[in-house]
């Protein structure tokens, strides 16, 4: 402030008066004379705490690159997975999906890809636990999550950070009020396939392959392979094609999907020190693709028992089941016989 004192050398009554800088501050005086007073600032800030590699820090003193997704941006999107609730909403950070099925994982790229033969994903860490994936995880139980985006963020994880980190920390009794609360959350959603490629007719398909075939092979031409590209060898095959005849493999194969969340939430406080949050989870995900599904049962326990000032202690427990139905060809090999053929796998 360029200046801290005043004078008031001829003030005869009582009053009060606010000297306003970048804040406000209030004097009392009486009948006094050729006395000096001098306003003392005083600041109040919020202080931010991030998580790094190494513990936490405050925001102020963060020289890295850090992102921090609280929980009500996790869970505001309904999702069956963490990395999907938090997709596009953090800078520097791409989320895709590996094949757009029900249950399957996402491609994790923070700042681009560092790799050209590996996947590229990021370190997760758990609780402090390096983990590969967080899929098991159910959104509603995660308290925060910090992407450390840079080398200094992550130095501590070595090369297993080179691709990024992310730190996850879910739920635990440390957070828990006095008494006993309980949460009851449910939803339903559905979805459906909005745009669709338009296919061909069963006549066009027709024409379409004997071209190709005859761009394909211009010079082995033999009379056997012509005629058994005119349908020679299967005359319903060519009157089905020349009648019009079309079987709608969208109407074989997509359905309506649908998606459903239920959660219990059990948390509580006692005056000996003991705190808990116990959870329970069911999600389940059908996919566009008939016989395509992910179901995940989740249970999540955390307790802590301050013993005095000094000292604590506390577990994470986390328990989760999940029952993936794939209905179309995989990386595996495995066929389902029709939706893979109208698929073309």
């Amino acid at each position: 402030m360029p200046h801290e004192k005043f004078l008031r050398s001829h003030l005869d009554f009582r009053k009060t008066i606010a000297v306003l800088f970048l804040f406000s501050s209030a004097v009392a005086f009486a009948q006094e004379t050729g006395t000096s007073d001098t306003i003392k600032g005083a600041e109040k800030k919020i202080e931010e705490v991030v998580l790094v590699g190494y513990g936490s820090v405050k925001k102020t003193d963060l020289t890295g690159s850090v992102s921090t997704i609280s929980a009500d941006k996790i869970t505001e999107r309904n999702n069956t997975s963490p990395l999907d609730a938090i997709q596009g909403s953090t800078p520097g950070v791409n989320i895709t999906s590996s094949t757009g099925r029900s249950g399957d994982g996402f491609r994790v790229s923070i700042r681009g890809n560092n790799s050209l033969t590996g996947n590229g994903n990021p370190l997760f860490v758990v609780d402090g636990v390096p983990l590969d994936n967080i899929d098991f995880l159910n959104p509603q139980d995660i308290a925060r999550m910090d992407v450390l985006k840079d080398a200094a963020s992550a130095a501590i994880y070595g090369s297993k950070g080179a691709s990024g980190v992310v730190i996850v920390t879910t739920k635990s009794g440390s957070t828990a009020k006095r008494g006993i609360s309980v949460q009851l959350e449910t939803s339903y959603g559905v979805k459906n396939a909005a745009r669709l490629p338009q296919m061909m007719t069963g006549e066009e398909w027709w024409k379409f392959h004997q071209v190709a075939y005859f761009n394909a092979n211009p010079l082995i031409q033999t009379p056997e392979a012509l005629a058994t590209l005119a349908g020679n060898e299967s005359p319903l095959l060519v009157q089905r094609a020349k009648s019009g005849y079309t079987f709608d493999w969208y109407d074989a194969v997509l359905r309506p999907g649908a998606t459903q969340n239920h959660y219990v939430n059990l948390s509580g406080r006692s005056d000996n020190g003991l705190a808990y949050n116990m959870s329970f989870g069911v999600q389940k995900d059908e996919g566009l693709i008939d016989k395509d599904s992910n179901e995940k049962y989740n249970f999540k326990l955390g307790v802590t028992h301050k013993i005095n000032d000094k000292f604590s202690t506390g577990a994470n427990v986390t328990i989760a089941k999940i029952t993936t139905e794939l209905g179309s060809c995989n990386a595996r090999g495995f066929q389902t016989e029709s939706i893979d053929v109208a698929m073309g796998c």
